[in-house]
């Protein structure tokens, strides 16, 4: 008991045990803390390795390989914080007699020194070591064989929670964090307003129907005691989610049924939200959950995805899109530049070569929808669906066009009308919409946008043609009455732009938790 706790304290970063003695029935332990023993992370390792040679240092770490030679067992180790991993060495002396498991969580301390081996500047030439996290080879899921990511995605897909240890799926979340951040860079640094919308809301944005109605029920109380007290507790109530195809949970009547005073929803887009805001702050943007009840199970499909939505003073659609492709260029150019290494391992397993090349070398195309059409019905043989004039572009349409235009994303602008949401412009044919769609190898559409229509009578009309309860936006007319300027504004959904920039085949394979009909783990 108390050699296992001398080992644990001397292990703990930072510090050191120089004397242990008996004092009656207790027992001192004496620590100092080590300045040479620097507590860090592997990237900061491998970020500045030649100012931490021959210095001591404990690295904490899932364990991915060990292999054990006449003298020596080596360890390659991973600690989240980057792709490279760092190679432990263990010599022969300072073995101990213990185990490593495949993906446990273990310290090592000892010196940094310089490696023989090209492929990597430096390894750790271990002191002591302890396992701090042990995986039990039984019961785990993977092994090193299945962790490498060979088997087929949904196979990880059961175990989410145990999905973020395989290498390749944790390169995909630091490119989605690094992603994330690299998107708020650039609206930051163009003047954007990062800003906060609901995710309850009694809007229903796109008019689709597919929407998920947020409702309450009234759970029984609990029985009264002896006494007939209940401590004065109200009765709990807890939320409901049903979808707009009427196949989630029963509802009961009940006086909480109408808790906000209204229909309420989870939101699919925040751009009515945005546009509030942007009127009097001029550019806004948000990054954050939205949800469709869409009963779609393809490979570019989520209920709960990321989208980044941004609305600005504006009146020309051109501006429009060049400020999408601006934010795009930007953010894969930053990853490309700056955390090849993570693309690296995700090309590894993926075996789908990058398509970050052609969204940075080529100006974006930019054709209307008359001309989609036209050019697409050159190839009808190759779909199962016809493409017609006055129909939406189905999935294996928009991959065509971008094959046509040598895999870089193409601008499809001015659809019918009939074709998209009440809010978007009318053009001066009052046949189209000042809209586009923009579209991506491999993927398809990855965003979307509009000129809003600012003309309070044109969009008071579009309302009354689409919905039974106009009244429920007058709020939103209002902002053309009361003082409102043109605005613009678009949305890019994030897995889908990592699904092009990263080579992912499947949206479910682009964040930690993917929520799709038929699973919600966890």
């Amino acid at each position: 008991m108390l050699r296992n706790t001398l080992i644990a304290l001397n292990n703990t970063r930072g510090l050191r045990v120089i004397n242990c003695r008996f004092q009656g029935n207790m027992t001192r332990i004496d620590l100092e803390f080590d300045a040479k023993a620097k507590p860090t992370d592997i990237n900061s390792i491998m970020s500045d390795w030649s100012s931490l040679l021959d210095t001591r240092v404990t690295v904490r770490g899932v364990v991915q390989s060990f292999r054990k030679m006449k003298t020596n067992k080596f360890v390659t180790v991973t600690d989240g914080s980057c792709a490279k991993p760092l190679q432990i060495v263990i010599p022969a002396s300072s073995m101990q007699n213990k185990l490593l498991h495949f993906h446990s969580v273990s310290d090592f301390s000892g010196t940094l020194v310089k490696s023989p081996s090209p492929s990597q500047p430096v390894e750790l030439l271990v002191e002591s070591y302890a396992e701090v996290g042990g995986c039990e080879p039984n019961t785990y899921p993977f092994s090193k064989q299945t962790a490498s990511s060979r088997l087929p995605p949904p196979f990880y897909r059961h175990f989410p929670h145990l999905r973020p240890k395989t290498e390749w799926f944790s390169a995909v979340l630091r490119s989605r964090s690094n992603a994330s951040l690299f998107f708020h860079d650039f609206y930051r640094h163009n003047n954007y307003f990062l800003v906060d919308t609901p995710v309850l809301t009694s809007n229903d944005c796109e008019g689709s129907g597919e929407i998920f109605s947020v409702r309450t029920e009234v759970k029984q109380p609990e029985a009264t005691s002896p006494s007939g007290s209940n401590h004065g507790n109200p009765p709990c109530t807890g939320a409901n989610v049903s979808n707009s195809h009427g196949t989630g949970p029963n509802v009961s009547n009940s006086q909480c049924d109408n808790f906000f005073g209204t229909d309420t929803y989870l939101t699919v887009s925040s751009q009515l939200h945005l546009e509030s805001l942007a009127t009097t702050l001029g550019r806004v943007y948000k990054l954050g959950p939205a949800f469709r009840a869409e009963t779609s199970s393809s490979s570019f499909h989520l209920s709960e995805f990321s989208i980044l939505e941004a609305e600005l003073h504006c009146d020309d659609l051109n501006q429009l899109m060049t400020s999408l492709e601006s934010a795009i260029k930007s953010v894969s150019r930053r990853i490309k530049d700056q955390y090849s290494e993570e693309l690296d391992v995700i090309y590894r397993y993926t075996n789908i070569s990058s398509r970050v090349d052609n969204l940075l070398e080529y100006n974006f195309y930019r054709i209307q929808y008359n001309e989609a059409v036209n050019i697409l019905k050159n190839h009808q043989d190759l779909f199962s669906v016809p493409v017609e004039f006055g129909n939406n572009l189905h999935k294996e349409h928009e991959v065509k066009l971008v094959e046509l235009f040598n895999e870089v994303p193409v601008f499809v602008t001015d659809f019918p009308a009939s074709l998209k949401p009440f809010y978007m412009r009318r053009n001066q044919d009052d046949d189209t919409v000042s809209c586009f769609d923009l579209l991506a190898p491999m993927v398809g559409e990855i965003a979307g946008g509009s000129l809003r229509e600012h003309r309070a009578d044109v969009l008071q009309r579009n309302i009354s043609n689409c919905m039974s309860d106009g009244d429920a936006l007058s709020w939103y007319v209002d902002l053309r009455r009361c003082g409102g300027a043109p605005l613009g504004g678009y949305g890019l959904g994030l897995e889908r732009f990592l699904q092009v920039v990263l080579g992912v085949g499947s949206a479910k394979d682009t964040v930690a938790f993917p929520r799709y009909p038929g699973s919600c783990l966890m």
